[in-house]
């Protein structure tokens, strides 16, 4: 297991690698809920991990708000495109970066991966847990079976393909005159 805290001599708690914020950017692979007092998520990037005061959720949220979007707003258009309404992926950067969530996004276990960095999705010992193996080597397993996940993967792959087309025609078009003025 991986020791999050550490109790000195003086008994004070010494975090590795605790962060009071953070911003998800394309090295960012996974979100996890911490379940823990003094921080709500144990990020995994790349090539390392760390630990952030605030939710997963609340971590979708801030890079949305960031991004000039809202976590309603990007659901609703989303639910526009495809038709999905529930455990919805979220285009976080357009065309780079895709976040799908494990579980309803208020649940307590729910995770979100990030759709880039996801090699491969395997059955987990048994019929509730997955393994994702990253495209580092890395696999962690997740609390939801393997056909959930393959199923989140292959809607987030959807949404960023209609959203990648979007885009693209959006910047064929031409500026309206009153835009302009």
């Amino acid at each position: 297991g991986i020791y999050h805290i550490i109790i000195s001599k003086e008994g004070v708690f010494v975090m590795n690698n605790y962060l009071s914020q953070y911003f998800i950017h394309l090295d960012t692979m996974a979100l996890l809920p911490a379940k823990h007092h003094l921080y709500g998520t144990h990020v995994v990037e790349f090539d390392k991990e760390v630990f952030v005061k605030d939710t997963p959720l609340d971590l979708i949220k801030g890079v949305l708000l960031h991004n000039y979007s809202s976590l309603e707003a990007t659901r609703r258009t989303v639910k526009l495109h495809t038709g999905y309404w529930k455990k919805v992926p979220i285009p976080i950067y357009l065309g780079e970066l895709y976040m799908f969530p494990t579980h309803a996004m208020v649940h307590f276990d729910c995770c979100w991966i990030a759709y880039h960095h996801v090699s491969e999705i395997r059955d987990g010992s048994h019929s509730e847990e997955a393994i994702v193996l990253f495209k580092n080597g890395q696999e962690i397993k997740f609390p939801v079976s393997a056909s959930s996940l393959r199923r989140q993967r292959k809607r987030t792959r959807v949404v960023k393909r209609n959203s990648v087309q979007i885009r693209e025609h959006m910047l064929r078009r031409p500026l309206s005159p009153k835009i302009l003025t």
